[in-house]
């Protein structure tokens, strides 16, 4: 059986837009529909929509600055009432830059829209677009949840883009069921990753509060979802510098963990020792940092039986970090040019925020080192990608003071 077909819709204005995604979409192998490649001279116009829709399984409805044309609004409609008796048929709407939500029929606000808006690389507009409308098989036959969606942007690095998704996620769940359940505790979970990603550690703390709450009511104390937000709210406690309250939880986090699966040998032990080995070295005790940071990398080979994995790279990250408390510097430059290396295989692209501190990092490292043309050039490439990303970022403010 053939695959669905992806339906885009579009104003005469938007015309440009619309035709470089279809080209994209189709380059990339997905089945997708234009009118401008689509209807045959002398065709029904109207007869073709049904029948494109017939055959769609989503709608893109592009909006730009001028909102809809009156031949897409009827084509809306039209996939609206087509969706009431099709539950398969997804209509997106697709919100260029100068685009305004009011653009849209009531009937679409509500529903999470592919935001270009603040997208100001063809890069970023096509990852958001691939979150949308790609299943992990590669099939665009199911349109996938919020959650998908807001998971694949995380991953990509887009943080804006997955904070409104997650977001999103979020209301859509209590407007079904506003009391507690473990699903909107993971919502909440990762909506607080990516705040504190953001440096926004009010949000942060906000949301693994609300993940505590609830998974304490719903498993008690011991339990992996509650050793988890523990986990969460020490980072939010070290990010506020309350080191000590930091340590304890992450301890108390690491012992439930511990009693929960039996074995070191597991990410989120792995992923609490790394976190604990942050405090530490923040405490100045850089010994303590390093055995508890080298067993969690030994864990995390162990699992992934391989370094192409992200959270390989963010031990060999801290570790350089490490390098660099202790004045070790070129083995942390000869760390963190690896992680590089391994980022640009495990992400496809040098625009994941990760990647940016990794180069700012480096750079920093340069600038000490007096190399400032090869500073300045991984400057120039990660600080815009940070700042758009992470503003708040703290590697932005210390290298506002180095450059002073």
């Amino acid at each position: 059986m053939s695959r669905r077909k992806i339906f885009i819709s579009y104003s005469r204005s938007d015309q440009d837009f619309a035709e470089s995604i279809w080209k994209a979409l189709a380059d990339s192998g997905l089945p997708v529909w234009i009118d401008q490649q689509d209807i045959a001279a002398g065709t029904s116009f109207n007869k073709v929509i049904h029948s494109a829709l017939d055959e769609a399984s989503m709608m893109l409805v592009i909006v730009g600055e001028n909102g809809l044309g009156r031949w897409q609004k009827a084509e809306v409609e039209t996939a609206i009432k087509a969706a009431e008796d099709k539950p398969d048929l997804r209509v997106v709407p697709i919100l260029l830059p100068h685009a305004d939500e009011s653009m849209l029929p009531l009937s679409l606000r509500g529903r999470l829209a592919v935001d270009l808006r603040d997208a100001h690389s063809t890069n970023t507009q096509l990852m958001r677009l691939a979150a949308v409308l790609i299943r992990d098989e590669g099939e665009a036959t199911e349109a996938p949840s919020d959650e998908e969606i807001a998971d694949r942007l995380y991953d990509s690095g887009d943080l804006t883009a997955a904070r409104r998704a997650y977001l999103h996620a979020i209301s859509a769940l209590d407007e079904e069921n506003a009391e507690p359940s473990a699903q909107k505790a993971a919502l909440l979970r990762k909506l607080g990753s990516v705040l504190y990603a953001q440096g926004d550690l009010k949000g942060a703390s906000e949301a693994f509060e609300q993940a505590f709450v609830s998974d304490r009511l719903l498993f008690g104390t011991e339990h992996e979802s509650t050793a988890s937000n523990l986990a969460h709210l020490a980072a939010v406690q070290r990010g506020m510098g309350d080191l000590s309250g930091a340590r304890e939880m992450l301890e108390r986090s690491l012992a439930i963990k511990r009693s929960v699966y039996g074995i070191d040998e597991h990410p989120s032990v792995a992923a609490s020792l790394h976190e604990l080995a942050g405090v530490l070295q923040a405490q100045g005790d850089l010994s303590g940092a390093r055995e508890r940071l080298e067993r969690s990398l030994a864990i995390k080979r162990s699992i992934y039986g391989t370094d192409e994995h992200p959270d390989i790279t963010a031990s060999l990250h801290d570790l350089a970090g490490l390098e660099m408390s202790a004045g070790h510097s070129e083995e942390a430059m000869s760390l963190l040019n690896r992680v590089l290396d391994i980022e640009s295989r495990i992400y496809g692209t040098r625009e994941h925020y990760s990647t940016a501190e990794t180069e700012i990092l480096l750079a920093l490292l340069l600038l000490n080192a007096g190399q400032q043309e090869e500073a300045f050039l991984l400057l120039a490439h990660a600080v815009p990608i940070l700042q758009a990303q992470v503003p708040k970022h703290p590697l932005l403010r210390s290298l506002g003071q180095k450059v002073e």
